[in-house]
């Protein structure tokens, strides 16, 4: 914590305060030629030094008495030390783990109404690898943040990075009051909110694993979204606000979209080459689809257009997998099926719809059933 000096006799005893809990305290007195020096204080703590020093804790503080014996005189002299309740300051004394008490000025841990900052000058900087709290998170210049996988950063305020935070693990919005935001920050793992009153994208961002909402709207603020993971909507109809732009999905394996609730999105771009994005949910398009790389599985639900307009692309070596009972995804004013790319009828009973095929693929896993060809002529590539 903290140090503070409360009163320091005219014969100069004194101390280096604010000093944090963890870092050094050292206690200083006026040189006296010949004179010897006695100090005494909490603790037990003694000393002969005319300047001590001692590694500062809450134990620590108290009255320090100072004695100078010089040709047989003897002056007393006193100084106060008192722990300062600073207790988001980050210095990192001990270790970069953020959940040891000794790593904060005051030797106690953030809370979610904390305001923490963490300066560049921290003898370590701090790793979360379990729950870490914090309501507003400002990171210095030369300063670093990094959550590894399994841990959980939860901010209840804003994030200021103006240094480095590496995210490995999730950083879970979970504000009580107005709406979050951030700045500095473009790249997440586990993205999670769980704020009634939401959160605002100050710039595009990549999310490298799962963004799940779970209560109030992600404002995109027409900023994209790139997610590598699955999206998951708990928190209603209403939770995501797209603006003008899109969510692209890019993973390197499997993705989802799914939860309790139907997203509209703005556009969806599918970009992950030999693997596939699956509907779990509706999802509802108020722009454009576009399948460019990899399999966009529509399984038994519907990926319709919320109003009529907008374009559905196809592209080469790209599929749409249409499941269920379902027929062609509805409302899109314009379909562009490249000559190479594909569109799978793969569910049971199903109308297929007229369009301009670039590859048409009739399938079921489940044995014999109908498929429906339109009364009006359909190109197939």
């Amino acid at each position: 914590a903290e140090v503070a000096t409360i009163y320091t006799s005219p014969d100069g005893a004194g101390n280096n305060g604010p000093v944090c809990s963890g870092s050094t305290l050292n206690l200083t007195a006026k040189t006296v030629a010949g004179a010897t020096y006695s100090w005494t204080g909490p603790n037990g703590f003694t000393s002969s030094a005319q300047n001590p020093t001692l590694t500062f804790t809450a134990a620590a503080a108290g009255t320090y008495t100072l004695q100078v014996t010089s040709n047989g005189c003897v002056a007393t002299a006193y100084t106060n030390v008192t722990s300062s309740g600073n207790d988001g300051q980050w210095t990192g004394n001990i270790s970069t783990d953020w959940n040891n008490v000794n790593n904060w000025c005051s030797g106690v841990l953030p809370t979610s109404a904390t305001d923490v900052i963490i300066n560049s000058g921290a003898t370590n900087m701090p790793v979360i690898g379990g729950n870490a709290f914090s309501k507003n998170l400002t990171i210095n210049v030369g300063a670093t943040v990094t959550t590894n996988p399994g841990g959980t950063l939860n901010v209840a305020g804003n994030i200021a990075n103006n240094g480095t935070m590496t995210n490995n693990g999730t950083t879970n919005f979970n504000g009580t009051g107005a709406q979050q935001t951030f700045t500095g920050i473009s790249n997440f793992n586990n993205v999670t909110l769980n704020n009634t009153n939401g959160l605002l994208l100050p710039a595009t961002i990549n999310v490298n694993g799962n963004l799940t909402l779970t209560s109030g709207i992600l404002n995109a603020n027409n900023f994209a979204i790139a997610i590598a993971g699955n999206w998951i909507n708990n928190a209603g109809t209403t939770a995501f606000a797209g603006g003008t732009s899109g969510v692209v999905f890019s993973g390197s394996a499997n993705q989802t979209i799914s939860g309790t609730a139907v997203t509209t999105f703005n556009n969806i771009t599918v970009i992950n080459p030999g693997f596939i994005l699956s509907l779990a949910v509706n999802a509802s398009i108020a722009g454009n689809l576009t399948v460019s790389k990899g399999t966009f599985d529509l399984l038994s639900f519907t990926a319709n257009r919320k109003t009529a307009g907008g374009i559905l692309t196809v592209d080469n070596s790209a599929t749409l997998k249409i499941g269920g009972a379902n027929t062609y995804p509805a409302n899109y004013t314009t379909s562009n099926l490249v000559t190479s790319g594909t569109v799978e009828y793969s569910g049971t009973n199903q109308t297929v719809s007229s369009q301009n095929y670039g590859n048409l693929t009739l399938s079921s896993s489940t044995g014999a059933v109908t498929k429906t060809l339109p009364a009006t002529a359909m190109t197939v590539s």
